[in-house]
């Protein structure tokens, strides 16, 4: 992280387990979260300079905190003479930076896998709402023909027209007239609930 995430401590390199709040039993010993603070980092480089020296190629995690921190300094290319692992990343990093072709078409990968990724999960996104809209549609066209048969049987001499009124109603008002409808016994009260409804 390129900012100080937590104040309570100036580690530059944090490890936190799952635990169990009241009696603090650890869950896992699988399972870690690392924080890795730059500006942590930094402070701690300024103030303890010579003992960081000193560890240069022991201290894998602290080598590469470095190296990414700041390739270009002075600590970093003491690195790179311990630990080949690190030279091999310096040496990729002066090719990309030293063949602009190269630095922009990794570049253009990257945005292009990136844009690939985001696209799909707009695609995902919109799909799912489809299907819910969908789904509520289908519902709601399902309880509009149910209604419709119950209001012929309860009133055999309806006119067609009321099948007009009723597909206008939205959801909540087709919930509503389904339960107002049990109670309805003439062509009038329906009506009623038509004109004050839709």
């Amino acid at each position: 992280l390129d900012f100080d995430l937590l104040d309570q401590t100036n580690r530059f390199h944090n490890v936190f387990r799952f635990k169990e709040i009241q009696t603090g039993i650890e869950l896992t010993d699988v399972a870690e979260i690392h924080t890795m603070e730059l500006p942590e980092l930094r402070r701690y480089i300024t103030d303890h300079r010579e003992e960081v020296e000193r560890e240069i190629g022991k201290n894998v995690l602290l080598d590469w905190l470095m190296f990414i921190d700041n390739p270009e300094s002075e600590l970093s290319k003491m690195i790179t003479k311990e630990v080949p692992e690190i030279e091999e990343a310096m040496e990729m990093l002066q090719k990309l930076s030293q063949d602009d072709i190269l630095r922009e078409q990794y570049e253009a990968r990257e945005k292009a896998m990136r844009d690939r990724i985001s696209a799909e999960k707009e695609r995902e996104r919109r799909i799912k709402e489809a299907e819910r809209i969908g789904m509520e549609k289908g519902m709601e066209k399902g309880m509009e023909k149910v209604l419709w048969k119950i209001i012929q049987k309860k009133f055999p001499t309806i006119d067609p027209s009321y099948y007009e009124m009723l597909i206008q109603l939205d959801s909540s008002k087709l919930d509503i007239l389904s339960v107002e409808l049990l109670d309805m016994r003439t062509t009038r009260e329906l009506e009623a609930f038509f004109s004050k409804k839709v």
